[in-house]
Parts: structure tokens; sequence; C-alpha cells
């Protein structure tokens, strides 16, 4: 038995000599508050659902702040390792559980972007990978066109389970009235442009005049990491009395009971590897106006939700971390402020394409369906593993 620790205070690492072929260890963020944590926390308690032995390992190396109640064994006990972070995370990882750790391993990594290209630093990362599993069909086409030929892809899509809320809050809670409430969340760290609520707000006020009736919530968190994006952002609110914004950090359930308390769930996002505050508020039953492009777009159609079309244009200057000649989507402005018009005019019909969608999306991407599907791939593995 071996104990790593890495060098920045995490909690040490448990490695079993005798590794099993029986099971997976998952690596990943499972106390942070983000998108990627609770991607690995879904993956983990799927794989469980199915009867798959996981050990889970938290990795703490994260901006976000770290206060999610998860459990982890910080046990390393199987010799298939699925790293549920990132790819610009996988060298530090290395470096810091060290190469025993890595040693004689089947590498999975499950990683999220939001781009059709691949940035640069995707090419060290494919090397600490024998394969992926990719989310949505959109990133399994960026990482088909950019992987290796020895790293196979696969499409393995995260279910959707319904987030739990608590009934006896209320609007008050957040400081919030009765009126027609459209709501965006979003986080600062994820690129304030790709996330465009500039864009919403122009869509908000193009749609309603100050007044006029609805409000539009902004819910954002982490803008203290990034002043200058936050300030352009508190800018735009204070130009309107109807448009809220909440930056600041909920629980799980928190969130989950705003977003219930919408009346829409509106996103404008230039681009999104899986868009997961949009799933949720489908999951909830919320109607849901969606820019028509990348990921949203395994659950989100014309039949369950409102598509805004746009036009395919480069990122440009502006965009941390991203080529500017990368390619995204510029949602319609004009075309989102008549479906915001439209909603709010025909609230009932509204309802019942939410509640559609929240059909379409519990029934594509339920837990069991999912975790049949992450098992049949891991027993494909095990049985080759052995053959080794």
């Amino acid at each position: 038995m071996i104990f790593r620790r890495n060098n920045k205070g995490n909690g040490p690492v448990i490695v079993n000599e005798g590794r099993s072929l029986d099971g997976i260890d998952v690596l990943g963020f499972f106390t942070a508050e983000h998108g990627v944590g609770e991607a690995a926390r879904v993956l983990s308690s799927t794989l469980q659902a199915a009867g798959v032995s996981v050990s889970t390992i938290d990795y703490t190396d994260t901006q976000s702040r770290r206060e999610h109640l998860f459990h982890c064994d910080n046990v390393s006990r199987n010799k298939v390792l699925m790293m549920a972070v990132n790819a610009d995370h996988l060298n530090e990882a290395h470096r810091r559980l060290g190469r025993k750790f890595f040693r004689k391993r089947y590498v999975i990594g499950q990683w999220f972007w939001e781009l059709e290209e691949a940035p640069e630093w995707f090419g060290p990362a494919f090397a600490h990978v024998d394969e992926l599993w990719a989310p949505t069909r959109f990133i399994e086409t960026m990482l088909r066109k950019h992987a290796p030929s020895r790293v196979q892809v696969k499409y393995v899509p995260l279910p959707v389970v319904t987030p739990q809320v608590d009934a006896s809050i209320t609007r008050a809670r957040f400081g919030l009235d009765d009126r027609y409430m459209f709501l965006f969340a979003f986080d600062f760290m994820s690129v304030m442009k790709r996330k465009n609520p500039l864009g919403l707000i122009e869509a908000f006020c193009s749609a309603f005049a100050e007044g006029e009736g609805p409000m539009l919530v902004i819910k954002a968190i982490n803008g203290d990491k990034r002043l200058v994006e936050r300030n352009m952002l508190r800018d735009a609110v204070r130009k309107r009395s109807d448009i809220v914004l909440i930056d600041e950090y909920f629980t799980k359930v928190e969130t989950s009971t705003l977003t219930s308390l919408a009346d829409c769930y509106v996103s404008l996002h230039r681009s999104e590897g899986l868009g997961l505050t949009i799933s949720e508020a489908i999951t909830l039953g919320r109607p849901v106006i969606a820019t028509g492009y990348s990921g949203n777009l395994d659950f989100l159609s014309d039949a369950n939700s409102f598509i805004v079309p746009g036009l395919r244009v480069k990122v440009g200057h502006g965009a941390e971390g991203y080529s500017p000649e990368a390619m995204w989507m510029e949602p319609n402005v004009s075309e989102a402020a008549k479906y915001m018009r439209y909603v709010y005019e025909n609230q009932a019909e509204a309802a019942q394409k939410g509640l559609r969608g929240q059909v379409d999306i519990l029934r594509a991407f339920d837990v069991a369906s999912c975790g049949a599907i992450m098992k049949g791939r891991l027993e494909q593995i095990w049985r080759s593993q052995r053959g080794n």
C-alpha cells in the first residue's frame, strides 16, 4: 500500500499494490462547485447505480469553491482509471500524483470542450489517455477529428437526474417578486463572452420596455475572479430596473430551486460543450429558449424548446483561452427577443413545451440507459486488459 500526497495540501491517496480489474477508479473535482465537478459526481453515481465497483479520488486543483458534500474514498483500487478532469489538468495531475500512480493502467478521459476545434494544449494531453468518453455528440465530433489513432473515442452520454429542490423556498428568499421571470445562470470562470449574458440583456431590452411586465434574472458566480467582466455586466444591468444580477454562491439545492421558480430559462450562449444549466432547467420542466448550436442540441429541438438561430463566426479577440480563428455561433438577438416576447404572451403554450422537453430529456438520458452504456464499455475493457 502506497500513500501519495500532492504538493498543494490535498489529503493522501492510498494506492493498493494489487489493483483489481473488476472496477474503476474515478479521479475528479468531486467537492468543487462547477460543471466539471458535477459531471464527475454524476458519472460516479451512474456507474455505482449500474453495479460497477467505483473508488472515488478527489482532485482539488481548482479556483472554484470546494464545499460540495461528496464523500470520496481517496483509495486507488483498480487498474482502470477515469480522469474526470479536463485535458488542461492532466500534465499537472501526472506531476502531482507521480508516475507510479499511472503505471500499467488503462486511462480513460472524460473531457469537455466548447469549440469545434481542439486547442493546442490538447496535444500533450492525448499522450496521457488510452480512451476518451465524449458526453455529447458535439464533443465526440471534435475529439474524433483531433485524437491520435491509438486513442479510442466513445460517445458515452451522462444521464440527466432531476435536481433536488426545496419546496419551502420562495422567490422572496432570493429578493425576487412574483413578476414573470426569465432566468440565466453562468460562471464567470467559463468565459463571459462565450456565455453571452450581454447578448441576453440586449434581447430582453429589445423585447420589452422597462417596467412592461417581466424581469430578467442573471445568476452568476466567481465575479470576484473576473473583475473586468463583472464590471461590464454590472454596467449593463444598471441601465434597467427590471434586470437583476445575483453574483454569489448558493448551495446546489438553492440554485436548482431558483431555476424551478423561473418561468423561462434563456441561454444565448455562443457555444457549449454540454449546457448543464440548460439541461437542468428543461429537466425541471421549464420552457427553454437557447442558441441552436453545440452540445445542447443533444436534448433540445424545435418540438421541446425555442431554438434561436445564428451565424457561425470567428471567435475573435477578447475570449480568454480560445483561438481568435476558432468558430462558434453568434445568436440572432432579434429572433431571441421575438421568442422572449412570444413566451411571455403565450405562457400556457410555453409551459406545455417545457413539459414536453422534460419528458424527452428524462426518457433519452435516464440513469439506467446511460449506466448500461458505461458498464458495457467497461466490461469490454476489463476483458481486453485481462488478455494482456
